[in-house]
Formats: structure tokens, C-alpha cells, sequence
């Protein structure tokens, strides 16, 4: 799968595009999943309540974002490669995160959900041919490809990993 143009989405989900290594998107995504499985294993129940700093999300609050996005980044683009010629609706993160109820879940919920989520998305994303990949449809107001919502789903946890590795010190 060819990177996505700068035409293919817009400005603002550049440094998520710029966060996918080149190379095949695909075993990146394994690797990436592997790497955030290990995150989250090495969680404990008292780290999900911890922000780094006051009106911050918390740990839980970040990974219950990361599987709100990926979830409706993998909707999207299953919904234009299959036609769609509606606009998509667009998504408040911060009020997701505020009814998301996440820190009432535990590490294991968020491991078993983001497990089950990315190894779908990955045969999704593994079933789209070129011309699937192509498609263009419009979400939130923007023109996005099939394409570029792989990577920037991809590029979404990797800004996110770094996130939590640098501000919440979680390796």
C-alpha cells in the first residue's frame, strides 16, 4: 500500500501520516498492535487514573480515545470503500472522552478490546485493492482516500504511544 498523497486528506492529519515508518503498512500495523499490547500489560489498575498534569486526560481516558478513534478511522474507511456517498459525521473527541465511562474499565477491557479492534481492521485493511484504497469520501467536512484513513489510524497510535511514553512516562 502506497503512502497516501497530500491531496488524500487534509493538512491537519499530517503528523500522523508522518508518523507511519515507510514500508509495509500491514506488518506495521502487527507490530505496532504487539508493541501496544506490551503498553498495555505492563499497566496497572492505579496508572489508568494518572494525568500528568491538572485538565489532562487520564491514562484511561487516553487509551479509551485511542479505541474511539481507531474504531470510527476503521469505520470510515470501510464506509467509503464500499460507496458511500454520504458526508460521514465528524466526532468531538473530548466528549467522547468525557462519556466514555473509562475510568471505570480495566486494563484487561482496554487489552481485549483494542486486541479484538486492531486484528479486525487489520483483515479490513488487508481486503482493500488498490482501487478500494483510492475512494475518496467526505468525513467531518473533509475529502479523505480509503488509504489515507489506514495510515492515519496507524499514525494515530503512534502520536499516542509517544504521548504516553513521554508525558505519562508509560513505556
Amino acid at each position: 500500500m502506497n503512502r497516501p498523497k497530500e491531496e488524500e486528506y487534509a493538512p491537519f492529519y499530517q503528523g500522523y501520516i508522518a508518523a507511519v515508518p515507510e514500508g509495509d503498512i500491514i506488518p506495521m500495523l502487527q507490530t505496532q498492535q504487539e508493541s501496544f499490547m506490551c503498553v498495555l500489560n505492563n499497566l496497572s489498575t492505579a496508572d489508568l487514573f494518572y494525568s500528568y498534569s491538572d485538565n489532562k486526560w487520564t491514562v484511561a481516558q487516553v487509551l479509551g480515545h485511542i479505541i474511539d478513534t481507531e474504531r470510527l478511522m476503521s469505520s470510515r474507511a470501510l464506509q467509503i470503500a464500499r460507496g458511500e456517498i454520504q458526508e460521514l459525521p465528524g466526532f468531538d473527541q473530548d466528549e467522547y472522552v468525557n462519556l466514555g465511562n473509562f475510568e471505570k474499565r480495566s486494563v484487561y477491557s482496554f487489552s481485549q478490546e483494542f486486541q479484538g479492534l486492531r486484528m479486525s481492521n487489520i483483515a479490513l485493511f488487508s481486503s482493500f485493492d488498490e482501487n478500494d484504497l483510492s475512494k475518496k469520501g467526505v468525513a467531518s467536512g473533509v475529502i479523505f482516500t480509503v488509504r489515507s484513513l489506514v495510515f492515519i489510524t496507524a499514525g494515530h497510535l503512534a502520536h499516542h504511544l509517544n504521548i504516553l511514553s513521554e508525558k505519562y512516562n508509560i513505556q
